[in-house]
């Protein structure tokens, strides 16, 4: 950047790379000056408008996804767009119907088809979202979150029977060993960004021992943390002594008056 400070590309480059450190604020800075340096750039519109949303700025994301849909009407690009601002506004109708549109246009790519998967399994489609999570995973077989969401996705909200509810749980089983098979040890370091983009939470309201659908989804998981896992930094705290009590503390922007916190995370 400071060889090139007015090439939009290296800004964008940079603005990627610092989202993905966490370091929202100064990828914002710099994705916004790739916009302004060539106001063409559409994956640099479309990486602010996602770091925006990561911000917790949906209001912002949204306008900047509208002035870019308005300067290139009916782009996939900016269907997309607009889609995820309206989605992490809540406004979950409206961007199943523009991520139904973006996914039409010849250059959608994966991540396309992986929002429009969210959005439909958000709106209680779970079987047209499997569908698009697997359109994901055949465009980028690489993807991680792709994969995970595909198998996620057979556990649902909704289901019209027990037989139905039976079936899924087959279903998830499967998909967890062909996860599991697919992330071959040289595969498995690029599995780790995938873990947690989606979990089995909808197993918990199965009448059933949960047990022996979960423990094969957590030797798989702990497997690729453990393939990304790097050596302790120097002078990192040692473990406390035998015997010794633990005082654990918990912090997350979710937690509030609720049966979850009330009578599990609180105990």
């Amino acid at each position: 950047v400071r060889a090139a400070p007015s090439d939009a590309a290296t800004q964008h480059n940079f603005g990627i790379f610092l989202r993905g450190q966490g370091d929202h604020a100064s990828a914002i800075e710099h994705l916004r000056l790739a916009v302004k340096l060539d106001p063409g750039l559409a994956v640099a519109h479309e990486a602010l408008v996602g770091v925006l949303i990561e911000a917790g700025r949906n209001d912002e994301a949204a306008r900047h996804g509208e002035a870019f849909a308005h300067a290139h009407a009916g782009s996939g690009a900016a269907l997309a767009m607009q889609a995820s601002a309206r989605f992490a506004q809540g406004r979950i109708e409206e961007a199943t119907e523009l991520y139904r549109r973006a996914v039409e246009w010849a250059g959608a790519d994966a991540s396309t088809f992986l929002a429009f998967g969210n959005a439909l399994f958000a709106a209680g489609n779970a079987a047209e979202a499997s569908r698009q999570f697997a359109r994901a995973v055949e465009l980028d077989p690489q993807d991680s979150r792709a994969r995970f969401s595909l198998a996620m996705s057979h556990l649902r909200p909704i289901y019209d029977d027990a037989a139905q509810m039976e079936a899924s749980r087959r279903a998830f089983s499967r998909s967890l060993a062909e996860l599991d098979a697919w992330f071959t040890p040289a595969r498995a370091a690029s599995g780790v960004p995938g873990v947690g983009s989606a979990q089995p939470f909808y197993l918990a309201y199965h009448p059933v021992d949960a047990r022996p659908l979960l423990a094969p989804y957590g030797a798989t998981v702990a497997r690729l943390m453990a393939s990304g896992a790097q050596a302790p930094r120097p002078g990192a705290a040692a473990a406390p002594a035998s015997g010794r009590k633990l005082r654990v503390g918990i912090a997350a922007a979710q937690v509030r008056d609720h049966s979850v916190w009330n009578a599990i995370t609180r105990g």
